[in-house]
């Protein structure tokens, strides 16, 4: 099995570098009603181990950032060519053509594209603000544990200004918040 995912990825690596034989090769499954090939044994591979690859993660993940639609769809397109290629189950092919698995790649690329977002807020030390406006998709349990990792670290600088105003036995002025949010960036 994972000689077939490894050989997979080489035919889709290939398919990305060279489209022009992935055309080709697409505009003969379009011509002959695309089906397992007979020949070949049913591959073990399962469509999530396809969708899985790294090279398909990235390249749904820059489609979906750049609002590059088509990308998405010529995306959709070498992976279908692809599972065809390999000959893997018929229902993982049926998944793999689906809308579902095109919204799939989708969904997994919106959510990294808000994640990469929420960390570099958190360490850049800004609010969450408009950021669901940005990603309404985020609502519910991965905005709110976002919500509360900023939370966290506002309250981990908040302690350490209020330790750097206690040694100088004072009340906490916006220099001592200044000088642990600082601390907090460089322990980063």
């Amino acid at each position: 099995m994972l000689k077939q995912a490894q050989q997979a990825q080489v035919d889709f690596e290939a398919d990305i570098a060279n489209p022009a034989s992935s055309n080709a090769n697409n505009a003969d499954s379009t011509n002959s009603a695309v089906s397992v090939d007979a020949a070949l044994p049913i591959s073990s591979l399962t469509a999530m181990d396809l969708l899985n690859v790294e090279e398909v993660i990235n390249s749904a993940y820059a489609a979906v950032r750049y609002a590059n639609d088509d990308a998405l769809l010529t995306l959709h397109q070498r992976l279908i060519d692809t599972a065809t290629q390999i000959n893997i189950n018929p229902d993982e092919l049926d998944f793999i053509r689906s809308e579902q698995a095109l919204q799939f790649m989708r969904f997994r690329a919106k959510r990294a594209w808000f994640k990469q977002e929420v960390e570099l807020r958190y360490y850049t030390l800004k609010s969450l603000d408009g950021l669901l406006a940005q990603f309404p998709e985020a609502k519910g349990e991965l905005y709110h544990q976002s919500v509360k990792l900023i939370i966290d670290r506002d309250l981990i600088i908040f302690n350490m200004a209020k330790a750097i105003a206690e040694a100088q036995d004072r009340a906490i002025v916006e220099a001592d918040i200044t000088s642990a949010q600082q601390q907090w960036q460089a322990a980063f």
